[in-house]
């Protein structure tokens, strides 16, 4: 899988050149502290407590997330200076951007298969500090290069396999502790950790044969890693499966099907 993962990822980099630039929204331009209270009330009024977002709810009512998306655009990255300042910012951003990009997709149900992915992480475009970038730079040239494994349980991508997004922002006061409680959420979730004893075997969200390296960084194994954040530890000798991806959009309306 991790194979096909890198060749998933040499032949977005070479389709990007095929991108659209989406436009910054016209809104009023915010300072930081408006753009936080702002993203904020997006994630209070149009995510649920299980992370599902109102898609459509949110595209009816722009006012906040297009404020937000314009205050991305126009950031300095040399004012952040500070790296709780600066990691707190690259999650939220990237969380508004793929929630808008949802919005500016039409609402597709899924991501399944690699061109619908290629089009919303790496053909689409936006402006995040001045320069235009797709979410898939934006994470791996970006956000990864902080060294922080655990933005892997707070970056959404909108999908069902993704970690729940938060009904709050981000915060450099409060972001070690919000990184740690999504840590410790995902990885005692059934869907992302399972653990068969009789097998030996741990299955493990896909999340993590996609960015191995970034656990490895930090722990000889997997297994220690994730033992972290694990309320029961998982046994050191059982080997790693992963559990495919699902990349069907979170979308509160999927509940009412």
């Amino acid at each position: 899988m991790k194979r096909t993962y890198v060749l998933l990822a040499a032949g977005l980099l070479w389709l990007s050149g095929c991108s659209t630039l989406i436009p910054v929204p016209e809104a009023p331009g915010l300072t930081p502290q408006e753009a936080e209270l702002a993203w904020g009330k997006v994630l209070s009024k149009h995510v649920d407590q299980e992370g599902r977002v109102d898609f459509r709810g949110a595209g009816k009512d722009l006012g906040h997330l297009k404020s937000y998306v314009r205050h991305v655009s126009e950031v300095d990255k040399s004012s952040l200076n500070d790296p709780r300042t600066r990691l707190a910012f690259y999650l939220n951003s990237y969380n508004a951007l793929s929630l808008y990009n949802v919005i500016v997709a039409d609402y597709p149900e899924d991501l399944a298969g690699f061109f619908k992915r290629a089009k919303f992480f790496a053909f689409r475009k936006f402006v995040i500090m001045k320069e235009e970038t797709s979410l898939y730079a934006y994470e791996n040239d970006v956000i990864r290069k902080e060294n922080d494994p655990r933005v892997h349980v707070a970056l959404n991508c909108m999908s069902a396999g993704c970690p729940r997004l938060p009904r709050e922002p981000f915060t450099a006061g409060q972001l070690e502790a919000q990184l740690d409680r999504e840590a410790k959420k995902f990885y005692n979730e059934e869907r992302n950790v399972r653990v068969d004893h009789k097998e030996k075997v741990v299955y493990v969200s896909e999340i993590l044969d996609f960015f191995t390296d970034d656990f490895l960084a930090k722990k000889p194994t997997l297994n220690e890693y994730i033992n972290l954040y694990r309320k029961e530890s998982v046994p050191l000798d059982y080997k790693v499966r992963f559990i495919p991806y699902d990349w069907t959009i979170y979308s509160q309306a999927q509940k009412k099907k």
